[in-house]
């Protein structure tokens, strides 16, 4: 078409390049506990046109992370197996995955003693470890503020302390009971006294420690005599 009386129009085709559309392909973030398994890796698209999907894609790319259950307490990185597409330039954006610190309980085990012994040793219980670890990082400690002279009761046994980059520390405290100490009393006997003679040591001990009291069975034979509260080698018959 056109025309013009001053010219001899020439005509000559050109050529319209149509390029490849730039798709947008970003890998979705994940997140998951330290010993988890790693979920489903996604990719979500950016850029079709005419109304198309992955369908249009020759070849669909596919994420991975090379994190495994084992892997620490961090980011890890998901990379883009890059696909192909005819209509398409592909752009890959990496994504995320976040392995969070996995819960472990630690409990103080409760203990048992007697009156008037020191503290046994404090033992502490985990929950929760995982990938066959069998310790943390830092233990935590077990500790008790009772001691040989405290009374018969229940007694906190606190754990305090530790840490692990793969875990969360929950802390539990166990109980420590004191019960009655038994004791014994060793009196020999007696050696044989006349009457009016002086008076004389009477020799029971206890295992406790404890004062010991003594008394007659019989006034007239013999009597316990004190001033005050003595202790068991001073006191007379």
């Amino acid at each position: 078409g056109g025309e013009d009386d001053n010219y001899i129009l020439v005509r000559n085709s050109g050529v319209l390049s149509v390029m490849p559309a730039p798709l947008t392909c970003t890998a979705d973030d994940k997140e998951r506990t330290y010993g988890g398994t790693n979920p489903a890796w996604t990719l979500h698209y950016s850029g079709f046109v005419n109304n198309e999907d992955i369908a249009a894609l020759d070849i669909i790319p596919v994420a991975s992370c090379e994190a495994t259950h084992a892997s620490a307490v961090g980011p890890h990185a998901i990379t883009i197996q890059p696909g192909a597409a005819s209509d398409y330039q592909l752009i890959y954006i990496d994504g995320e995955l976040i392995v969070r610190p996995a819960p472990v309980v630690c409990r103080a085990e409760d203990q048992l003693r007697s009156y008037g012994q020191g503290n046994p040793a404090f033992t502490i219980t985990y929950e929760g470890l995982l990938n066959d670890d069998t310790a943390l990082l830092a233990s935590p400690t077990a500790s008790c503020l009772a001691g040989p002279s405290s009374p018969v009761g229940t007694y906190a046994i606190d754990v305090t302390g530790g840490s692990d980059p793969n875990y969360i520390l929950q802390r539990f405290s166990g109980l420590l009971t004191v019960i009655k100490a038994n004791q014994s009393i060793s009196f020999p006997p007696l050696p044989p006294h006349a009457y009016g003679e002086d008076i004389f040591t009477l020799g029971a001990s206890t295992t406790s420690g404890l004062t010991i009291a003594y008394s007659s069975s019989s006034q007239t034979v013999a009597t316990v005599t004190t001033s005050s509260p003595l202790r068991p080698q001073e006191q007379h018959c």
